[in-house]
């Protein structure tokens, strides 16, 4: 996967440093899906654009969206198709719901993770089976 530009690396940090109160409550919640294999990145820069949260392995991204969000309608719209072009899967959360129930997103978020996971191999590696 090709490194980020400095510019989107700084910002990343930064936002990582200023998370939300709904970002950082999810980002507890999804930390403790970890028994599940399942590691995500915060604030991750991706194609110019910063994904508040990323699942490398699958290519997906999880947006929260709601008071705090930079961009609105059409430009949310641009930014997704541009990230799916690349091959990104978003997810988009409201931040109300995050606020009312944190780890119910995250299984949430684990369970979509789970469901798009090609199927093992027969030697229990994740890939085509033979």
């Amino acid at each position: 996967m090709p490194k980020a530009n400095k510019p989107d690396v700084k910002i990343a940090r930064i936002l990582r440093k200023n998370m939300t109160l709904p970002e950082r409550l999810l980002w507890s919640a999804l930390k403790s899906q970890r028994a599940a294999g399942i590691r995500f990145r915060r604030q991750h820069p991706c194609k110019g654009y910063v994904l508040d949260f990323a699942h490398l392995p699958s290519k997906t991204g999880i947006e929260l969206d709601g008071w705090s969000h930079h961009f609105t309608g059409d430009q949310d719209l641009q930014r997704q198709r541009e990230l799916e072009v690349a091959g990104w899967t978003i997810y988009r959360f409201e931040n109300k719901s995050v606020l009312s129930d944190p780890s119910l997103i995250a299984r949430h978020i684990t369970n979509l993770i789970l469901r798009a996971a090609p199927p093992p191999t027969q030697s229990g590696e994740v890939g085509e089976t033979p």
